[in-house]
């Protein structure tokens, strides 16, 4: 604890020391290693602080000769990004100069990181495809080779979690799991954000086409003759088994369902096929073929065992994989600060270990705008070119009325657009990404994870929704919720889809109840990630904070707002500047409807009674369009929004505004 509370002093961060004591405590007098455990920090709370004080203090037991760091073993840390890996490591550089074995070193790959950090002695190279080991001439003194050297003798091993993964479904995490040849266990496995829970892999008819493309491509030591042979023996143990899968579920005059939890079998000849084509696959080919791999994973991990079909967008087989690392002895810790409401620790086996106590937050302020023209999906804010506009005149007004700092966060491929569309005053008040500020100027879902840089907003507006598309949500439900009751859910519907009397009525038994569920709880904590982006971060902010949210997707508030306790709920209605762009691109044979009309016609009027024969003159509407547009349950809630009242009939009719909303 002296080290947190040291780094602490250094950074002027102010955490609640009696909760990572309890954390520390727990996890040092863990006997239980055949779960994880996972510690439901929030984000702000010190997580990372509290790892490298945790680290730190291991590296001054082993440099000091203290049995306490021989007892630990060592730590393997999971991160995130590519740019924490150098961080840490610097660090404890930094801090033990006197070391003469590395105390942690950061397991990389060729990317851009390690490019430009000199990790490739070829010039040549640009990324990892043009990396070829078995053919390299600097193989013997590649840095990237000797790292693996070196984290066998390391105290702490780090890597990311893509790589983690890739180490985990191929078994080669053994490897890293002990310091020194043979020598003792490592301790701890600390993993610092959600890692993937369920391994799965799937395969579909451009995966299955894919790696046959990637068997000619990586195979330039091999005569025409011998990859023809090599691509017979996967038309004949991958492709062929695929077909076979698939053809119950394509019969043109068979009704067939679009999902279904089946089992997959091959026959013995089969396997010993794909056997014998992966072992050669594993000699023959020079560099990494993804499909390739997919398709052996798939068939080999599938065989006897349950998979989940789906006839979205084309025939796909999700297949969960079991993971091959043993972890016996190793105590693993996750890191997630919103793991009390994510749907994948529901059924999750793992020690769930207490939440930090979450203080009353009455300064925060949900405004919410639940009408259905709010609505910011991607396929919106992508195909309605008015959308950009009338966001910017509405964010223009939100930043008026609260001109604090302001956090904006976005689709990744709308970043640009919607900050182009922006006035000058207010592209001064939002926070930009850096240093890409130039081509993703406005923070984008999922591109801010664990980012203190944004923690000086107090005006958050979350422009969209930050969702998996509906084929993965229903295989992640598959894969955390199948034995919880998926299977059996899916049957039911698939029999009611059957029985259905019409398409249409079919239709409603594609929403899987228990996939809706799911994804409320996925976008739930989607969302209160990234409002800890802001100044809710802080410890003990009291300023007001206000946070914009447009059409939530139904069942996400009730996960969300008890997250907040306390927390003050404002419901906002559509702006009429937002309205006037929306039905100024509505239009009947090139002309404006009746209704873009009216609602360009409020932004200049003063609400004080007009004949409504005078009004249809000015707009020029016909008798026949008004009374047509009276009648639509569009035109009712328009006028519930903007307070229009009317008064007469016939040719004394007038219509006003309410005070209140003029």
């Amino acid at each position: 604890m002296e080290e947190l509370n040291a780094l602490c002093q250094s950074c002027g961060a102010q955490l609640n020391l009696d909760y990572w004591r309890y954390i520390t405590e727990r996890l040092l007098s863990t006997i239980d290693c055949t779960t994880p455990i996972i510690v439901p920090s929030q984000a702000g709370s010190g997580k990372s602080t509290w790892i490298l004080a945790f680290i730190l203090t291991l590296c001054e037991h082993l440099l000091g000769g203290s049995p306490f760091s021989a007892e630990l073993g060592g730590i393997i840390l999971v991160v995130q990004k590519v740019e924490d890996l150098e961080t840490i490591s610097d660090l404890i550089k930094a801090r033990f100069p006197q070391a003469t074995a590395p105390l942690m070193t950061p397991m990389q790959s060729l990317g851009d990181n390690a490019i430009r950090r000199g990790y490739c002695l070829d010039a040549q190279v640009r990324d990892y495809l043009d990396c070829h080991p078995k053919d390299c001439t600097y193989f013997a003194d590649c840095p990237l080779q000797t790292m693996r050297t070196n984290a066998h003798r390391s105290l702490v091993v780090e890597m990311t979690q893509s790589r983690y993964h890739t180490l985990v479904d191929s078994g080669e995490l053994q490897w890293y799991l002990n310091r020194e040849e043979g020598g003792m266990p490592r301790r701890f496995l600390i993993t610092d954000e959600k890692p993937q829970l369920y391994s799965s892999v799937t395969v579909n008819m451009h995966t299955v086409n894919k790696a046959s493309s990637e068997l000619e491509q990586a195979t330039k030591y091999l005569y025409d003759g011998q990859v023809a042979k090599l691509q017979r023996q996967f038309s004949i143990f991958v492709t062929r088994v695929f077909q076979q899968l698939r053809l119950p579920f394509s019969q043109p005059l068979t009704p067939t369902s679009p999902l279904a939890c089946v089992s997959l079998a091959l026959e013995e000849g089969q396997q010993q096929g794909l056997r014998d084509l992966e072992l050669v696959c594993g000699e023959k080919l020079t560099h990494q073929t993804p499909s390739i791999s997919d398709c052996f994973r798939a068939m080999r991990q599938g065989h006897g065992a349950p998979v989940f079909i789906q006839r979205h967008n084309g025939f796909a087989v999700t297949v969960p994989l079991k993971v091959s690392a043993a972890f016996a002895g190793i105590i693993r810790v996750i890191f997630d600060a919103t793991a009390c409401v994510d749907g994948d620790y529901v059924h999750f086996p793992c020690q769930m270990l207490d939440e930090l106590p979450i203080s009353p937050m009455p300064q925060l302020h949900f405004h919410i705008y639940r009408d259905p023209s709010m609505n910011l999906s991607k396929r919106a804010v992508r195909t309605k070119a008015w959308l950009p506009d009338a966001l910017a005149l509405l964010i223009d007004d939100i930043l008026e009325r609260h001109p604090a700092p302001a956090f904006l966060c976005t689709y990744k491929e709308q970043s640009k657009g919607i900050y182009d569309a922006l006035s000058p005053k207010s592209k001064e008040r939002i926070a930009l990404m850096t240093p890409n500020a130039e081509n993703l100027p406005i923070p984008y879902f999922g591109g801010t994870n664990g980012s203190n840089a944004f923690n000086y907003c107090q005006t958050v507006l979350l422009l969209g929704y930050p969702r998996l598309p509906p084929e993965e949500y229903l295989r992640q439900t598959y894969l955390a919720w199948r034995q919880a009751g998926f299977e059996e859910e899916i049957a039911d519907l698939m029999t009611q889809y059957h029985a259905a009397a019409t398409p249409k009525e079919a239709s409603a038994y594609l929403q899987s109840p228990l996939a809706k569920e799911y994804e409320a709880r996925h976008l739930a904590a989607r969302y209160e990630q990234e409002l800890y982006r802001s100044a809710l971060r802080n410890s003990g902010e009291s300023k007001p904070v206000h946070v914009f949210l447009f059409a939530p997707p139904k069942g996400v508030e009730a996960y969300l707002l008890p997250r907040f306790p306390a927390c003050q709920v404002v419901e906002e209605t559509v702006p009429i500047t937002f309205l006037v762009k929306q039905n100024h691109a509505r239009s009947y044979q090139g002309a404006s409807t009746a209704m873009a009309k009216l609602a360009e016609f409020l932004v200049t009027w003063d609400g004080k009674p007009i004949a409504i024969s005078k009004m249809r003159q000015v707009l020029d509407i016909s008798t026949d369009a008004w009374g047509s547009l009276r009648k639509t349950q569009h035109f009712k809630e328009f006028c519930n929004v903007h307070g229009l009242q009317f008064q007469g009939h016939g040719r004394s009719a007038t219509m006003f505004q309410l005070p209140y909303f003029s």
